[in-house]
């Protein structure tokens, strides 16, 4: 059992995160932080049975309202937490296996870097960021946390405030 995260990647290039197990874990598993996360293989990974921090978003349509940082959430977004979590699509995500969690691949959208990042890579832009390979990927049993959870989750809007 985890109690915050699985593998956390920040700021980071051209890594490999290959053949590992994540179960029973709690916030984002497999986490690209802030969006300048780029030419990484994420690879032959198991996840399963993610949990979400605090109370789920238990909601009957595709949005709901805003969500703020907070001293018992310091990430948003893990109110919806899934067990894999892309903020840039310029990396290899390729024959994973995720069980669970609001959504199994979770891919939102950030329209500038997050984090400690944002000033040095003001310039990348995370959403407008090409895929190179999403093949092979496996998703199950999601949206457990949520009566409309996918497997597959494109969108949401994910920004930092001044």
């Amino acid at each position: 059992q985890s109690f915050y995260r699985c593998i956390v990647i920040h700021g980071t290039n051209y890594l490999t995160v290959s053949r590992n197990v994540a179960f029973d874990a709690i916030g984002q598993c497999f986490y690209m932080e802030g969006g300048n996360e780029e030419y990484n293989t994420i690879s032959y990974n198991l996840a399963a049975h993610i949990h979400p921090i605090g109370l789920p978003p238990m909601f009957n349509k595709q949005e709901f309202e805003d969500v703020f940082e907070t001293s018992s959430l310091r990430q948003p977004a893990d109110i919806s937490a899934s067990p894999f979590y892309i903020t840039n699509l310029q990396n290899e995500i390729v024959g994973n296996s995720a069980v669970g969690g609001w959504s199994s691949y979770a891919v939102p959208t950030l329209p500038n870097v997050i984090g400690q990042d944002r000033v040095r890579d003001k310039n990348v832009k995370p959403y407008k960021r090409a895929t190179l390979l999403f093949d092979g990927n496996m998703g199950r049993s999601s949206g457990y946390w949520s009566k409309l959870g996918g497997c597959m989750y494109i969108g949401g809007f994910l920004e930092e405030r001044e």
